[in-house]
């Protein structure tokens, strides 16, 4: 029977934007003569590729007059190490008034590690702007746990921390990475940070592997807090580490169970201490079907969470697989391994005009209406830093090798996330004139909250969502169709408040090949952009793309 594909595209828009703007940084784009002024593409090649006085080049340059050159010196000092310059950087963030090169340099300093140059990163906070406030928090968070914490109180008093959403991911990333400073790091945020802020700290608690004992005074007090901001969602995650096979001590456990005081009305709180409840041997039973099918759509994650729990009647377990269209599948123990997806993005922009100024730099000509992908597959350090890489020569130049190799060597790892040495990431570049341009237009001064996890909820009338006005659709490779392969390829994209995608990364994947045929297409979609009380804006969403064979 002949084989055909049924192919479809769907999006899927998160609660939230992320607002950031366009370039107000010009840079040299020109090939470099020996006596040419350092511009951010000479200067990477310089030391990239290990020029006498690259190391010279890179301190001297951390004081240039160009702000986008700052930044670039400042990622190079980081990703290599280069302790030689760093009085230089103590004193380039000393006197740095502008805050996304102060982030890069607080990274940098960060990674040298001497007690002085952490010393410089939390004395800069002081007057630091709030995306070089978000990278130390995200730094101290990953090498510094102790710090961090000192360091919190002062954070959320800062103008912009909007009750601690601008802090939430390195709060994420300290409880993943910490487990043992988990307890501390919680208890000075229900303390500092708006009550709202809780149900999505306790998210990240959930996806945590382990528990830890430093928790338990903080779950119980948000057990019996009288905010039900604390409460519930405090009530899920027990239910979902429970629902993954980790112990929950005794002592939290009974402070979840139902109360004296809970209201007569149910509530997604009180379902959940129900739950706790039945857990025991002769606890009564009250059938909450209708309860479920009318609340399910609102509570996917809850609900996922104890898929795999007894203690669902019939009739429950029925209502909510009815209200889903799908049955209910246990989720995996948090013991058991589970293939990860591979971890592939776009290559993130240092700074406006960057890759216009590296191409430039060696001669690497990006193409006009094709798509090839320049793709590196890095290995980081425990640090977040490339250790090894290998290029792809295949669909590029010469010239445009070179680009990519150099664009690999000064990439860190998404600072958002824990990374584990010898960790693997693909790095992907588009050699396309379109790519280059829109990466290129990328403005880190103002809204630049991409790498921060800074969200605004939309209000009603606030903002008018992008609207796709060029739509590609990827070609199903035919060596997947030899081998039927099939699935659902999910995406993060941010579109750009010109209209274009700007970058892109994987969240779930088929098959590399499916993966980077999305990737493709995807990058090639066009917009009117997303506005903002009538301003465009950069925003987030979500990309599903699906390969269907159909027989």
């Amino acid at each position: 029977m002949k084989k055909t594909m049924l192919f479809s595209v769907a999006r899927w828009w998160v609660p939230a934007i992320m607002v950031m703007a366009t370039s107000t940084t010009a840079s040299t784009v020109r090939a470099q003569s020996p006596d040419a002024p350092v511009t951010m593409g000479s200067l990477v090649m310089m030391r990239v590729e290990g020029a006498a006085n690259a190391t010279e080049a890179v301190g001297g340059a951390l004081a240039h007059a160009e702000p986008g050159v700052r930044a670039v010196a400042a990622r190079l000092a980081a990703v290599g190490r280069l302790q030689e310059v760093r009085s230089r950087l103590i004193a380039a963030l000393a006197s740095e008034t502008v805050d996304a090169v102060a982030a890069e340099q607080v990274v940098a300093l960060f990674v040298l590690g001497a007690p002085d140059a952490m010393d410089a990163a939390s004395g800069h906070l002081s007057k630091a702007g709030p995306r070089a406030r978000g990278t130390f928090a995200l730094e101290a968070a990953r090498f510094a746990p102790d710090r961090f914490i000192t360091q919190l109180p002062f954070l959320f008093g800062q103008p912009g921390a909007n009750g601690g959403v601008p802090l939430i991911p390195a709060v994420s990333l300290g409880v993943r990475l910490h487990p043992a400073a988990r307890g501390a790091m919680l208890a000075v945020w229900l303390d500092h940070a708006a009550p709202s802020t809780w149900p999505e700290v306790s998210r990240q608690l959930a996806a945590a592997t382990t528990a830890d004992a430093s928790e338990v005074p903080v779950l119980i007090a948000t057990l019996s807090s009288s905010r039900v901001e604390h409460r519930e969602p405090t009530v899920w995650l027990l239910l979902n580490r429970i629902g993954r096979g980790i112990e929950v001590p005794a002592a939290v456990q009974a402070a979840a169970l139902p109360r004296q005081s809970d209201p007569g009305e149910l509530t997604w709180e009180t379902f959940g201490r129900e739950l706790m409840a039945r857990r025991s041997s002769g606890a009564r039973v009250v059938d909450r079907s209708a309860f479920l099918a009318r609340e399910v759509k609102g509570h996917l994650a809850d609900v996922v969470a104890i898929a795999g729990l007894e203690i669902l009647t019939p009739a429950e377990r029925s209502a909510l697989e009815e209200a889903m269209g799908s049955p209910l599948r246990p989720r995996p123990p948090a013991s058991q391994p589970v293939a990860p997806t591979p971890r592939v993005r776009v290559f993130d922009n240092i700074w406006g005009g960057f890759l216009g100024s590296l191409f430039a730099a060696v001669g690497c000509e990006p193409r006009g209406n094709a798509w090839p992908f320049g793709g590196a597959r890095l290995t980081y350090s425990a640090e977040g830093l490339p250790a090894r890489l290998a290029v792809d020569p295949s669909q590029v130049s010469a010239a445009c090798v070179r680009a990519t190799t150099a664009l690999a060597q000064v990439t860190l790892s998404d600072r958002r996330e824990p990374v584990s040495d010898g960790d693997v990431e693909w790095i992907l570049l588009p050699m396309a004139r379109a790519f280059v341009t829109c990466a290129d237009a990328i403005d880190l001064e103002r809204g630049a909250f991409e790498r921060m996890g800074l969200r605004m909820t939309p209000g009603p009338g606030g903002v008018e969502m992008p609207r796709k006005t060029r739509d590609v659709r990827p070609l199903y490779p035919k060596t997947a169709l030899a081998r039927n392969t099939s699935g659902t390829v999910i995406l993060d994209a941010t579109v750009s408040k010109e209209g274009c995608i700007r970058t892109a990364r994987l969240l779930r994947g088929v098959d590399l090949e499916l993966d980077l045929e999305a990737l493709r297409s995807v990058l090639q979609w066009q917009y009117a952009p997303a506005l903002l009380q009538g301003e465009p804006v950069d925003v987030t969403m979500t990309v599903t793309v699906n390969f269907q064979l159909v027989r």
